[in-house]
């Protein structure tokens, strides 16, 4: 994947001479578009939006999307299918009516200069899922020294309770998603979106998540490679897409002891987004004194270090 990640960034044009090709409404256009979806809202969902389905909307008649050239598949089905069996013999974490899944994550975002507002955003997440998909949050900010206290109602995409109707099959897996997926840019992708989606919130039971590891194994344009993360070893998965000169991906580490994953990756045209799981378990219950910070900041919601109030935009 190396070799043909560098083979496509030799080619890759100046900004100055992509900037030649598109007719300057259209770029405008873009840059519009993209703010938008890289715009930090006062509650944010718990991935970053991807962006390149609304850019491709708004160039639509201009891009030329040609095939990304790349392996046969076999070693990413080697690898995914390895990581499968690991996960079909796992024991957890297992969530159950009455527990929480509890979770913290340590996300960096980087806004585009050029079609965005250049803005570095650092989140840390603290959160606890019910069975039914109401999920207890609460943000913080380093860099501009803020807490954000938000109960987030049920999912109807993604709860520990619709984890466990998904079928526990690969090939059941597969024709469910086939008949509800929709977006993206292409089919495959949007099975790729949806399969690492479920991989990554860490909600399907072992054999749901073997299942859906094994579907991944067979998506067209997924490639893999071994990475170590903190002595770790592990699995990169990546999805690479070709947009007028530009290269968009999407990639995930999965651990290859747990089959569970590690970070996830993010580039496109709005700029990139990191984000590492730094803890995974299953809890009986959310901490008293996390509930009493809860009711305490139910009005306020964001809470500054120094005391000063939230702008109106933030309440």
């Amino acid at each position: 994947m190396t070799d043909l990640l560098d083979r496509l960034e030799a080619a890759r044009p100046t900004q100055a001479a992509l900037d030649s090709r598109l007719p300057a409404d259209v770029l405008e256009r873009i840059k519009a578009d993209v703010a938008r979806e890289t715009t930090p809202r006062a509650r944010p969902p718990h991935r970053r939006r991807r962006v390149l389905a609304a850019v491709a909307a708004t160039i639509a008649g201009v891009v030329i999307v040609p095939v990304l050239a790349g392996s046969d598949g076999s070693a990413a089905r080697a690898d995914l299918t390895e990581l499968a069996m690991v996960a079909a013999n796992s024991d957890g974490p297992a969530i159950t009516p009455g527990t929480f899944l509890h979770v913290k994550t340590e996300a960096l975002q980087r806004n585009s200069r050029l079609f965005g507002d250049g803005r570095t955003l650092d989140t840390h997440r603290e959160q606890w899922v019910r069975w039914d998909g109401v999920v207890w949050v609460i943000d913080t900010r380093p860099s501009a020294g803020w807490t954000d206290y938000m109960v987030l109602p049920k999912n109807d995409g993604h709860s520990p309770e619709l984890a466990a109707e998904l079928p526990d099959s690969a090939s059941d897996l597969r024709a469910h998603l086939d008949r509800t997926v929709s977006g993206s840019n292409s089919h495959e992708e949007a099975i790729f979106v949806a399969i690492t989606d479920w991989v990554y919130s860490n909600l399907l039971p072992p054999k749901t998540l073997a299942a859906a590891l094994e579907v991944l194994a067979d998506v067209d344009g997924v490639e893999t490679k071994d990475v170590t993360v903190r002595g770790r070893e592990a699995i990169e998965v990546s999805f690479n897409r070709y947009w007028f000169d530009l290269i968009s991906t999407e990639s995930m580490v999965i651990d290859r002891e747990t089959a569970r994953t590690i970070s996830e990756y993010d580039s496109d045209l709005g700029g990139t987004y990191e984000l590492e799981t730094t803890l995974v378990e299953v809890v009986e219950e959310i901490p008293a004194d996390v509930l009493r910070d809860f009711a305490a900041h139910k009005d306020d919601g964001r809470v500054y270090n120094d005391g000063h109030a939230p702008p109106a935009d933030e309440r």
